[in-house]
């Protein structure tokens, strides 16, 4: 039996902040760069009053194919494609409610991307329900969370620029060759191999 990988998309497989910058700039009349948001609400990082933080939600969720179209990061491909062939992947993923299309344009990103088909995607903001051996998400607060109720399993946070001051004692990476082998030797049911 192979170990169940669950992947987070936006912030580890898509640059989801790289993707609405522009909007977010556009809003504003602003030059912010990905590297201005310094934790996970880009409201909150960027100093945005409600207002301003309601218009570029607002925009987000009247963008159409905007799931579609954000970029994938460098060697997520490649890293997805070798841990398949250690592990099952399944990617959970929050949705953006107030974009119509978001949940049928992220399918068609992952499947034209990774070759991830529909029965392999969860959405849900609730990641905490999902059952695997390995997590990995770049929310700290969703990797606690899901910890909480899967002790034995194994939660990587995918670093990011709005994650590296957020306070967490697990496994921290942006490595892909680096979360193959914590794959490699996490056995099913979150019981890791002594050595």
């Amino acid at each position: 039996m192979t170990a169940r990988v669950l992947l987070d998309c936006d912030g580890v497989l898509s640059d989801f902040m790289g993707g609405v910058m522009p909007l977010i700039n556009s809003i504003l009349e602003t030059s912010y760069t990905v590297d201005d948001v310094t934790e996970f609400s880009f409201a909150a990082a960027l100093k945005l009053t409600p207002d301003q933080a309601s218009a570029v939600k607002r925009s987000i969720g009247r963008t159409p194919r905007l799931a579609a179209n954000l970029n994938v990061y460098p060697g997520a491909v490649d890293g997805v494609r070798r841990i398949r062939e250690i592990a099952e992947i399944y990617v959970v993923t929050s949705s953006w409610d107030s974009n119509e299309t978001w949940e049928f344009d992220r399918k068609a990103w992952l499947k034209r991307h990774f070759d991830i088909g529909h029965h392999d995607i969860v959405f849900t903001a609730a990641k905490h329900i999902c059952v695997g051996d390995v997590f990995v998400d770049d929310r700290t607060e969703t990797l606690a969370k899901w910890l909480e109720h899967h002790p034995t399993g194994t939660a990587v946070q995918w670093q990011t620029p709005h994650n590296r001051r957020d306070r967490w004692n697990g496994w921290s990476t942006n490595s892909w060759d680096e979360l193959f082998r914590i794959v490699e030797f996490v056995r099913p049911f979150g019981t890791e191999v002594v050595a």
